[in-house]
């Protein structure tokens, strides 16, 4: 069911301004995108900073899989504002430190808002509380939220803080441990140990801009260790200032970041810091386009810069996994880092659109490294959930070193990178099984040449494809620093997904310790985490049979030639797009056919049209998912953002052109949807990338030149791009680019593998 938003509604929620609007791309970032419960985009409206440690975010419920965020569009109450928050994860965490503007003590602590007074835009969030009449505002900085409580004429001002609030985890038993310390008339601070996805230390200091005193309020049970306090200003209304600052380091850490980044009780002053620091960011790429062009764009690529966040203290400080206080390298310490999903196209851009935070997320991840013993696999405050499967920061380490970048150690990167694919490390304790993928386990590997799916529980084929990658990765970087042997081990290890390829079938087929194939085998059959008997991630045979990102063209070969390829990756597109399952599917979404848009294995198989005589169906397919898919409506996503993934997508394949296989170096051509973006380098260099007669029925390229030159194959290097210079698409009707195609692609081998026998 689609949810029907009214124009008016919508027009006030984007806060799309007409004046400026052609030179401020923040006037066409609506962060009401994904936030519906429809689509389960579990995105949030959130007041942001640039990769920022702190999100003001609104909070509407955290009882299920639709509050991974605490937030959906079709809500109309909210229980109040949290400091943090996730942005289109499939697991619910973090919601620390709620507060919500109250007129004294309550039956229910939470408010009925006015929707058509909800307004988001980078770095600001403000909505009405009719009921009570009072208008509440929040900005940032990257430790600190302010906001601005209007409580109006006459009545009592007053503020609830609970503690206990939280999303993911057990509601009752969700925080461990709280304590709290009154700093003076308007200020306290306080510690959380807090468990849900993970373990892990808040701290915070709030001060309010009048002085309080403080009511204790009951907690519902004694399970409940979560402090809840009622706050009360005296005077009558009025507008009372709050801010609010974390740190995962200590208390004192806290107010100095407090006290370092908002001194002064000037909310527009902050609020306007926080749009110039969005307007930096946006503004390295530049786009034409329809205004619902430029909101899909400039929406996505805000999503792309809400993580990384950066936990370190104003002072450098941070805690490491282990939990030790150490001063991080460059002043910075990254984590949530949602890799599984973030190695395919959002590290590649930051590698294009901010390259000063490649090195910092590099050097968050050998600490991580030296802490851990193994680098992070899925970083969240500082600590590894060691959810999903695939350590890929090894991509990322390998993609940032392959593209030229400095700033790191490099031989630290390639030991870390070397021993995360050899040794095998035990699940840490604390961390939940729900939430756990198994993480190597090396020697089975070696071993067998796949995961046997009688010893290894769950995921057998989809591990064995994403460690693939990740081995290659490693060979390259191996081969690079003159690592021979290491570069022959992995690179032949990179290879074993050949031995989980049956001919009979056509797909990847889990197969057991004596090498016999699982049976009975149903290709439809949706697999999902280690938790159920089967053998893919989130996904199927159909979809995964695809994941071979560092050679696709022995996958080609596998299947029998580029006709039989193209015939299947055809069908694929064609087969019905139905959900078959025991377990959890709902992250399997965004269907054409059983091409799943939804989830990120899929992320790279529309492009490999490029490697059949009918690359123009790659090219159709992109619009087709770039226009339905991607919507300027709150259900405007196929499926979770995933920490910026999802929109990284949308912002490369609009641009015309995606990294197939991240650490490559190089990135597949598809089809532009604007006629003409630029990316902004740096040193006075840009890249403009130029759709010459793009339209609704000219969505085909019929040539590409570059810096004047006509570009041989389907693929355009990183160096290229990053010297400067002009792409140039050709675009025709499908009828003028039938016969050019065929030519395009006998003229050249996209993506080999320089291993291959």
């Amino acid at each position: 069911m689609k949810v029907a938003i009214p124009t008016a509604v919508l027009l006030v929620a984007f806060s799309l301004s007409v004046h400026g609007m052609q030179d401020d791309p923040c006037n066409f970032v609506n962060l009401f995108i994904g936030t519906s419960v429809t689509n389960n985009g579990h995105t949030t409206p959130a007041a942001a900073w640039p990769f920022g440690m702190v999100q003001a975010s609104p909070m509407a419920g955290r009882e299920s899989w639709r509050y991974c965020s605490g937030y959906s569009f079709e809500d109309r109450r909210l229980r109040g504002f949290a400091q943090n928050s996730v942005s289109g994860t499939g697991v619910p965490e973090l919601g620390d430190v709620l507060i919500l503007p109250v007129r004294g003590e309550m039956d229910e602590w939470s408010h009925a808002i006015d929707k058509s007074s909800e307004k988001a835009s980078p770095g600001w969030y403000s909505v009405v509380f009719p009921e009570v009449g009072i208008t509440s505002e929040a900005t940032v900085s990257e430790h600190t939220a302010i906001y601005s409580f209007d409580y109006g004429k006459g009545g009592n001002a007053a503020l609830y803080l609970d503690l206990q609030w939280g999303v993911g985890g057990e509601e009752g038993n969700r925080v461990l441990e709280c304590e709290t310390h009154l700093c003076g008339e308007g200020s306290l601070t306080g510690r959380l140990k807090t468990k849900g996805w993970i373990e892990r230390d808040v701290f915070f200091a709030l001060c309010a801009s009048r002085p309080f005193s403080r009511t204790r309020i009951a907690n519902a049970s004694d399970a409940e260790k979560g402090e809840r306090w009622l706050l009360s200003f005296p005077g009558e209304g009025g507008v009372v200032q709050v801010k609010v600052a974390l740190s995962a380091v200590s208390e004192e850490g806290a107010k100095d970041n407090l006290s370092s980044e908002i001194p002064d009780w000037d909310f527009v002053r902050v609020r306007k810091a926080c749009h110039d620091a969005w307007l930096q960011y946006l503004s390295r790429i530049s786009v034409d386009g329809s205004v619902d062009d430029k909101v899909k764009f400039y929406t996505a690529l805000y999503r792309t810069a809400v993580q990384p966040n950066n936990i370190a203290d104003v002072d450098g400080r941070c805690r490491t996994a282990k939990g030790e206080v150490v001063k991080s390298s460059g002043g910075r310490f990254f984590s949530t880092f949602s890799l599984w999903d973030t190695y395919r196209a959002a590290h590649p851009l930051y590698t294009l659109v901010a390259p000063e935070k490649v090195p910092e997320f590099v050097n968050s991840m050998l600490d991580q490294f030296d802490a851990l013993g193994h680098l992070p696999m899925w970083g969240l405050w500082g600590r590894d959930t060691e959810c999903m499967l695939g350590v890929h920061s090894v991509s990322v380490v390998a993609d940032a070193w392959a593209k030229g970048f400095d700033g790191f150690d490099v031989r630290r990167a390639y030991e870390a990178v070397r021993t995360t694919q050899r040794v095998t490390h035990a699940l840490p304790p604390g961390i939940r099984r729900k939430y756990f993928h198994l993480r190597d386990e090396w020697e089975i590997l070696d071993r067998f040449g796949y995961y046997p799916f009688d010893i290894v529980k769950g995921e057998s084929v989809s591990r064995v494809l994403e460690n693939s990658y990740d081995d290659w990765c490693a060979a390259r970087m191996a081969e690079g620093l003159g690592m021979d042997a290491d570069a022959a081990f992995f690179a032949n290890r990179a290879r074993c997904y050949r031995n989980l390829f049956d001919n009979e079938t056509g797909f990847m087929r889990g197969r057991d310790s004596r090498g016999c194939w699982r049976d009975p085998f149903d290709p439809f059959e949706i697999g999902h985490s280690s938790e159920t008997a089967n053998d893919y991630t989130e996904g199927n045979a159909h979809q995964w049979v695809w994941h071979v990102l560092h050679d696709p063209d022995d996958l080609v070969r596998l299947m029998g030639g580029a006709e039989a390829f193209g015939g299947r990756l055809k069908a694929l597109f064609e087969l019905p797009d139905t959900v078959k399952g025991n377990g959890f599917t709902a992250d399997v979404s965004g269907l054409i056919g059983q091409y799943a848009q939804g989830n990120e294995p899929n992320h790279h198989v529309i492009y490999l049209f490029n490697l059949t005589d009918e690359p123009w169906r790659g090219q159709e397919l992109i619009r087709r998912v770039c226009a339905e898919m991607f919507r300027n409506s709150p259900d405007g996503l196929p499926g979770n953002e995933d920490c910026g993934q999802m929109s990284a997508w949308y912002v490369f394949s609009s641009l015309g052109f995606y990294p197939v296989s991240p650490a490559s170096g190089e990135y597949w051509l598809g089809a532009p949807q604007h006629s003409r973006a630029t990316i902004q380098l740096g040193g006075g260099k840009h890249f403009e990338i130029v759709a010459d007669g793009l339209s609704r029925e000219c969505m085909y390229v019929k040539s590409v030149t570059l810096n004047g030159r006509p570009l041989v194959g389907f693929k355009v290097r990183h160096k290229d791009i990053v010297a400067g210079g002009r792409l140039v698409f050709k675009m025709a009707t499908a009828d003028e680019t039938s016969c050019f195609s065929r030519v395009w692609r006998s003229s050249t081998r996209v993506g080999s593998f320089p291993y291959a026998p």
